[in-house]
C-alpha cells in the first residue's frame, strides 16, 4: 500500500548538523592545535563528556588533517557535501 510520507522531526537531525560542522568547519580547516571551542556549541558538551569515544578520536582526526594541503582538505569537504546531497544521488547525478 502506498501512502504519503509524513516527516517526523527527530533529534538525529541535530547530529547531522554537528557532524557537518565537525567535518567542514573543524577538520577541513585544521591548522592550529585542536581546541574544544572549535566544536559546535551544542555538540561540545556531548564530545567532552565522552572523552574515550568522541573527544580523543575527534582530536586524532584533527591532527591527521592539519598537515593536509588546502586542496586535499577541499577534496574532503567536496566529497562530504556530494555524499550528503541525497536528492542528486537519487536522481542519478554525480
Amino acid at each position: 500500500m502506498l501512502f504519503p510520507y509524513a516527516f517526523v522531526n527527530h533529534g538525529v537531525e541535530k547530529l547531522h548538523v554537528y557532524i557537518e560542522h565537525l567535518v567542514l568547519e573543524v577538520w577541513c580547516k585544521a591548522s592550529v592545535n585542536f581546541n574544544n571551542t572549535l566544536l559546535h556549541a551544542d555538540f561540545k558538551p556531548i564530545v567532552e563528556s565522552n572523552k574515550k569515544f568522541l573527544l580523543d578520536p575527534v582530536r586524532e582526526i584533527y591532527d591527521l588533517f592539519k598537515p593536509l594541503t588546502i586542496t586535499q582538505k577541499s577534496e574532503v569537504a567536496d566529497g562530504f557535501k556530494r555524499n550528503n546531497n541525497i536528492e542528486e544521488i537519487c536522481s542519478g547525478g554525480n
